[in-house]
């Protein structure tokens, strides 16, 4: 069986109750797809202090760490990925895109109009169903 890369991702919620997501840049794996930011947790690594550091990495952003919602497993062709989401409140930072084309903040019930990523798909399903997310986001 081969090992899963871990990954981590936020759900960074801001005081107006909308959510950031991020489009995959081209010439990146699902390029042109919708994503909550994050990345690779490195060896060694604690999966908060990975996701601080890919945010500050990605988007010049901080956050405060709230809780780990229901982790997604997924396969990708030959790769396997296991994704820890967090919920996040936005702290501040000017956003800087260093590895996606666009952002936007939206409200949970308009996530889907964009085209998430496969394994986000069941992170918005989470957002909009799990009764933690509606007394976050208040909707």
């Amino acid at each position: 069986m081969v090992e899963s890369t871990q990954v981590v991702c936020a759900v960074i919620l801001r005081e107006d109750k909308r959510i950031l997501i991020c489009q995959r840049a081209s010439g990146k794996s699902l390029a042109g797809l919708w994503e909550f930011p994050g990345g690779k947790i490195e060896r060694g690594e604690r999966a908060r202090s990975a996701l601080e550091r890919e945010l500050k990495e990605e988007l010049q952003i901080t956050v405060a760490i709230e809780h780990e919602m229901q982790t997604v497993r997924w396969v990708d062709g030959s790769r396997s990925f296991c994704l820890r989401p967090f919920w996040c409140r936005w702290l501040g930072g000017d956003i800087v895109l260093s590895v996606h084309s666009q952002m936007a903040w939206c409200l949970p019930q308009e996530l889907s109009r964009y085209q998430l990523a496969p394994a986000d798909q069941p992170i918005c399903k989470d957002i909009l169903d799990s009764p933690t997310s509606r007394l976050l986001c208040d909707f």
